[in-house]
């Protein structure tokens, strides 16, 4: 089943959604700028948990990737490296294996070891969006949640996310 939605409702933001989603689908949700979409991710993360109605969801914790609509939200670490590595060590991840998902992350986001060492309050938005991604995608989650992932993005940036979720979706 995944993820179900039974007359969810939050305050006055949300009201009476039914929803289920597809397993192995990729879903976008549109709507007007303040019409509860962040608020919806939020839910289904469990980063906010006052609602009414019935949320039914089998993934939890590290199984579920949520990447901030402002990737300055993200960020807890000073460095690239130090943050993609964060949700491992966390975790307690097998440490021998923690430098190789930390590559791999970041080689799908499109971003090589040259970035390692870079302070990620210095680089440019498009950049802070693909760490935030690669932070999520290291827990290899089975949802992975992304809040207008392509806002800091030019056009080359969402052809390439574009690639990445399908190809995450047919690979894994």
């Amino acid at each position: 089943m995944g993820i179900k939605l039974d007359k969810l409702s939050y305050k006055d933001s949300l009201k009476n959604i039914s929803y289920e989603f597809a397993e192995e689908k990729i879903t976008s949700i549109i709507g007007a700028s303040g019409s509860g979409k962040s608020l919806l991710g939020y839910l289904i993360c469990g980063i906010e948990k006052s609602y009414s109605g019935n949320l039914i969801n089998e993934y939890q914790g590290r199984e579920i990737g949520y990447v901030f609509q402002n990737p300055y939200d993200h960020f807890i670490c000073k460095t690239v490296y130090e943050e993609v590595l964060y949700g491992l060590k966390q975790f307690k991840y097998k440490e021998d294996r923690q430098d190789k998902q930390v590559r791999d992350a970041l080689k799908m986001v499109g971003l090589d070891s040259g970035y390692f060492n870079r302070d990620v309050s210095k680089l440019s938005s498009g950049e802070m969006e693909r760490v935030a991604i690669a932070s999520s995608l290291v827990m290899n989650p089975s949802v992975l949640i992304l809040d207008e992932a392509t806002i800091y993005l030019d056009s080359l940036g969402k052809s390439n996310l574009i690639k990445l979720i399908k190809m995450l979706r047919d690979k894994y």
